[in-house]
């Protein structure tokens, strides 16, 4: 019994079944068989959204479903089973203990009396190997640790450098380019790795554009590894479609709730910032009379004035102020709360500052 037999037996009871859901409950229903207890519930509870009226069809498909998966599910039943009640194979009376525990707070207890003559039953080898698996555990607890440290001291790093990933990724010129341009993804073979672990290999994917997406699998099989990919442009994502990864809450400092917002369109903020060093610039040029030393850095600087003042523009930069504020408000911050610094809101608030800074963005 296979995923294909599973996926063809619900194509046949249920035609029209969309194909993903038709993939996902085929895979789903071998790999989880053995271990959830309620697989083909599940199963049904789905499969009922799309059979409609069809109940006949679907009772009798989840007959099949059950008659198919009768072996994972009979060890899963064994496995569930609980231990049976064992006869010890020595009785201990407690009353009858030759060292009293009162007697233990008063007196001294001479150990080596009390087991003198007496062989050890404990087993050295056993012994020792217990002893290794218990120092390698608390070495791996201790790194773990250490490593759970370390990430905290990186986040502020990571931060610092998120502009300079973003304008690496979504180059302006690349973005300024979109105009007219298919936003739809289709990659017909792609593979996806993890360390030595070859997470997809040959997989096709295609998003299209204004719909909305969700990755479902279990823990562990690369989801959050695929979603990385596709942020840092692993896959050949079409250079003129932006990407924003929100992976987790960010970091707080003083920061005010708004300006987080507008300093996450990097290239908005790196251009208002460039303005007004120009502007700074030839003020300071200004000062220094028409002396033609400086004719040059004045046309220079004036030049590119011009192509900033442009592409802020095309980016409706000006706007910017107006729609963080709205975005903000839509996720519950008021006025006051705009202007608070990100480090005084908790995690979840922290959370809806990344969602508003992925749609200001957007």
């Amino acid at each position: 019994m296979s995923a294909e037999d599973i996926a063809e037996e619900i194509r046949t009871a249920l035609p029209g079944t969309e194909e993903i859901i038709v993939l996902y409950l085929s895979g789903y229903l071998v790999d989880d068989a053995g271990e959830d207890e309620d697989v083909l519930n599940i199963a049904h509870e789905i499969l009922q959204s799309v059979a409609g009226e069809k109940k006949k069809q679907l009772e009798d498909l989840m007959a099949k479903l059950n008659d198919m998966l009768e072996e994972q599910l009979a060890a899963r039943q064994k496995k569930k089973a609980q231990p049976k009640l064992q006869k010890l194979d020595k009785v201990m009376d407690m009353g009858k203990n030759q060292v009293s525990n009162t007697l233990m707070f008063s007196e001294g207890v001479d150990l080596e009396s009390i087991n003198k003559g007496k062989a050890s039953r404990v087993d050295m080898k056993k012994l020792e190997k217990q002893e290794a698996k218990l120092r390698a555990k608390i070495e791996k607890r201790a790194k773990r640790d250490l490593y759970e440290g370390s990430k905290l001291l990186d986040q502020h790093k990571k931060q610092q450098t998120y502009e300079e990933m973003f304008m690496k990724i979504n180059p302006l010129e690349a973005s300024a380019s979109a105009k007219n341009k298919s936003k739809d993804i289709h990659l017909p073979s792609i593979d996806v790795n993890f360390g030595s672990n070859r997470i997809l290999s040959g997989a096709s994917l295609t998003l299209a554009h204004g719909r909305r997406y969700g990755i479902i699998g279990r823990n562990g099989v690369g989801k959050s590894t695929l979603l990385r990919h596709i942020a840092m442009r692993e896959v050949p994502i079409p250079a003129h479609i932006t990407i924003l990864f929100v992976e987790q809450e960010i970091i707080g400092d003083d920061t005010t709730a708004i300006d987080s917002v507008l300093k996450a369109d990097v290239w908005r903020d790196h251009l208002l910032k460039e303005q007004a060093s120009l502007d700074a610039k030839l003020q300071e040029l200004e000062s220094e009379g028409d002396d033609k030393r400086f004719e040059d850095a004045r046309e220079e600087y004036t030049s590119r004035l011009a192509e900033v003042h442009v592409q802020l523009a095309d980016m409706d930069a000006a706007s910017g102020p107006a729609r963080a504020a709205a975005l903000l408000a839509g996720l519950g911050f008021d006025e006051q709360d705009q202007q608070r610094p990100t480090k005084s809101f908790s995690g979840g608030w922290r959370m809806r500052l990344a969602l508003a800074r992925a749609l200001f963005v957007k």
